[in-house]
């Protein structure tokens, strides 16, 4: 379990609520965890690359229309590098009405030079926002600026010193649209998805900002 699970899988848990999932559709997750227990479903699905059934950067996935009442996606849609059509498919899979949850998380790792993450390929930790990247998308709205939690990660970035982009009112959005190799805007989406997004800020001391957006698929 990583050192944010807890906390973060509460707030999920929370924005969830206990709404019925019904048939549940997992992406990226090959195995129940402490957060995925907790769901109210009728039946789980799970879909991973370590599976060898799922790939978020396919362009089509090997899942039939209209298949699931719920798509719920943590800790890999950043992964993407496509993320239009990550939205188009879960909307192919989903049932009309029909639910889905999904995060995006960004750490402010553009403050350094030669950053790596954690994640290990070939023996080697992957690079972040660098050549052959590894982390390759978020999601964008300019509601986010106003949000406190984003306002808080933006405060816990800057007591760093962090002046690379300075010009602006907003410095920590101009970080993340120079450095992140895809943002998409989320208005892109909205005639598919009645879309909502939360915020969670961690960590003063090594910030990361989780973006989660849920919502409906429209008929």
């Amino acid at each position: 379990m990583g050192r944010s699970d807890p906390v973060i899988f509460q707030k999920y848990l929370s924005l969830i609520g206990d709404r019925d999932l019904g048939d549940c559709c997992h992406l990226g997750a090959s195995s129940k965890n402490t957060f995925i227990n907790s769901l109210n479903t009728k039946s789980d699905k799970f879909y991973d690359l370590s599976l060898d059934n799922w790939n978020i950067n396919d362009s089509h996935w090997n899942i039939p229309d209209s298949s699931f009442d719920s798509i719920v996606c943590t800790r890999v849609a950043y992964f993407c590098k496509d993320v239009d059509n990550f939205f188009k498919e879960c909307h192919r899979i989903l049932r009309p009405g029909g639910f889905i949850f999904v995060d995006w998380a960004i750490g402010d790792h553009w403050r350094f030079e030669d950053f790596k993450i954690g994640w290990v390929k070939n023996d080697e930790q992957e690079w972040c926002y660098n050549e052959d990247n590894f982390l390759w998308s978020c999601v964008w709205h300019d509601s986010f600026s106003s949000h406190p939690e984003y306002l808080n990660f933006s405060k816990f970035v800057t007591n760093f010193g962090y002046t690379r982009w300075k010009c602006g009112d907003d410095p920590v959005k101009q970080a993340i649209f120079k450095e992140v190799p895809v943002v998409y805007n989320l208005e892109s989406n909205f005639s598919n998805f009645t879309f909502a997004v939360d915020m969670m800020c961690l960590w003063p001391e090594s910030p990361q900002l989780y973006i989660i957006v849920f919502g409906s698929r429209i008929q």
